[in-house]
């Protein structure tokens, strides 16, 4: 089994559920799935009650999902846990949202077949799902949340929908929006990079040339040591920039002009975006 596949698969499902495609989810659950959900009593024993109880759903809910942290838990050559969190915002139709940290814990296995002609096809399926709705932990909590009060981080505005995805320490994959990024600064003598968001800073085990070439359009490279994403330039003054957190961040005499005029270009695109 490999599981980095795996982790893409599990991605692509939850990013689909959560755009009420429903598809991929039923696709790979295995016949005899046990599926817990968040609530009390919400537990399925197969994939037949699953869509039996997802048949008598109705409702008019649209969802927004935020950074992705995933987390990846070989077990055999044929099983693998896959662990993902993330902040859900649930739009009802009234027009209030309600938002919870969700955590989903899936199980996966793999099964190989032969036909006639020998030709052997593996296919993956979830075994189990475990969905939990988790608290913030306040400072001086260490394993009850004892101390939180709220647990509503804040409805992020995002206007891009684009999750920037890259690899953390100890395994971690990041599936983090593209808006909640300030800037990527060089790591470990440029062997990784650190990537400061809205919430805090992500240990990375990319470089930064990495998010340059696979998101050419989302960062701007105003320094060897580091990228910016222009959505946060608030000003730009002779040799430096200022983010909208208010971090100041110099520019070489060398590239300031050529920046500047990839700032500009870069507002163009957006105001034809917004004007199509």
């Amino acid at each position: 089994m490999n599981i980095n596949t795996i982790s893409k698969l599990t991605y692509y499902i939850v990013s689909e559920y959560y755009k009420n495609n429903l598809e991929p989810f039923f696709e790979y659950l295995d016949d005899n799935i046990l599926w817990f959900g968040p609530a009390e009593k919400q537990i399925l024993k197969s994939k037949q009650s699953m869509l039996d109880a997802w048949s008598r759903e109705q409702n008019d809910l649209t969802f927004t999902i935020g950074d992705v942290v995933e987390y990846k838990v070989p077990l055999t050559k044929t099983c693998c846990n896959i662990i993902v969190s993330f902040p859900i915002f649930t739009h009802y139709p009234d027009g209030v949202t309600h938002l919870h940290n969700q955590r989903i814990d899936c199980l996966w296995t793999e099964y190989k077949t032969k036909d006639d002609h020998g030709n052997i096809t593996t296919t993956p399926r979830i075994l189990k799902m475990h969905i939990s709705n988790t608290v913030r932990m306040n400072d001086e909590d260490f394993v009850y949340a004892v101390h939180s009060e709220n647990n509503n981080i804040g409805q992020l505005n995002f206007s891009q929908s684009e999750h920037v995805t890259f690899r953390g320490k100890n395994n971690t994959i990041y599936h983090c929006i593209s808006d909640s990024i300030l800037w990527i600064e060089k790591a470990n003598e440029g062997r990784n990079s650190l990537v400061y968001t809205l919430t805090g800073e992500i240990e990375s085990s990319e470089k930064t040339l990495y998010f340059l070439e696979k998101y050419p359009e989302l960062f701007l490279s105003p320094h060897v040591s580091y990228l910016v994403n222009p959505l946060h330039i608030k000003s730009i003054n002779r040799f430096q920039i200022t983010l909208d957190n208010n971090t100041v961040l110099s520019v070489p005499e060398k590239k300031y002009t050529k920046f500047k005029s990839s700032f500009s270009e870069w507002i163009e695109t957006q105001n034809k975006k917004q004007s199509e």
